[in-house]
């Protein structure tokens, strides 16, 4: 698993990327919080029992709406990651897409 996150990293160093949160960070906080490894998710979708521990968590306005609301703002953060990590493993290293992510 290393050598896909350290060419990943290479790719967004050259294009000038920045990562604000690493792959073991995300990992980790997923499993703090008892939720999915969401750098597995191969489609942006979250369950409402996920959306709801973290609107727990978050606390304050996040409790003012929905959990459903909630979880379909998620998805639609999610999905900016997902269209992000296509556009490069399809334009930028064709060959190597499976191995990146």
């Amino acid at each position: 698993m290393t050598k896909p996150l350290v060419a990943e990293r290479a790719i967004n160093a050259q294009m000038n990327i920045p990562e604000y949160i690493t792959k073991e960070e995300v990992q980790r906080v997923c499993s703090a919080i008892g939720i999915r490894d969401w750098t597995a998710l191969t489609e942006p979708k979250v369950k409402i029992e996920e959306a709801a521990a973290i609107q727990k968590l978050i606390g304050g306005e996040a409790l003012a709406i929905s959990s459903e609301d909630f979880r379909d703002g998620l998805e639609v953060e999610l999905e900016h990651g997902f269209a992000f990590r296509m556009r490069m493993s399809l334009t930028i290293i064709p060959s190597s897409r499976d191995r990146l992510f």
